[in-house]
């Protein structure tokens, strides 16, 4: 894909695969219990995903606002009260321009 998108947004709580309802459900547990939920964004075993922004993921920095659409659209369904983005490995220029202006929309 060249459109910088999630595919499919599957909710994931320890690795076991949930629903959307189940997922919310469990934010909202631990909100009640004093902590911060941060949807996680990349992380160890993504790499593949990250690994050539311009070419397997379609993502560059002129298209990084969809990505951005995408996480906060799910942070906001889900409730989660941010978001941790594990970016790595940071592989050529492409994938640092495209991390800057992720990150750079995503504060906004």
């Amino acid at each position: 894909s060249t459109e910088c998108k999630i595919p499919e947004m599957k909710p994931l709580c320890n690795n076991m695969l949930m629903d959307s309802a189940e997922a919310k459900t469990q934010v909202q547990k631990w909100q009640a219990d004093g902590l911060k939920v941060l949807l996680s964004v990349g992380g160890d075993g993504q790499n593949k995903c990250w690994d050539s922004a311009s070419t397997e993921s379609g993502c560059t920095k002129d298209n990084a606002g969809n990505l951005v659409t995408d996480v906060v659209k799910l942070v906001n369904d889900q409730g989660f009260d941010g978001v941790d983005v594990n970016f790595e490995p940071v592989a050529n220029d492409d994938n640092m321009a495209f991390l800057v202006e992720f990150t750079r929309l995503l504060r906004t």
